[in-house]
């Protein structure tokens, strides 16, 4: 468990994180932010994760 304000950046292994976890808090605002220059599957990116907001 993370602060709500804690922000996450993945620069190692997209697997390290499940996206649709990430995705859920930050749209609850459980987390304020995430940055990652990889994806869980990176043959397909999940484009919810990719928006301006947070």
């Amino acid at each position: 468990m993370v602060k709500s304000d804690a922000f996450i950046v993945n620069i190692g292994l997209g697997s390290c994180v499940v996206e649709t976890v990430v995705s859920a808090a930050l749209e609850d605002s459980r987390l304020a932010g995430y940055a990652a220059d990889v994806f869980e599957f990176e043959d397909r990116p999940k484009m919810q994760l990719i928006r301006p907001e947070r």
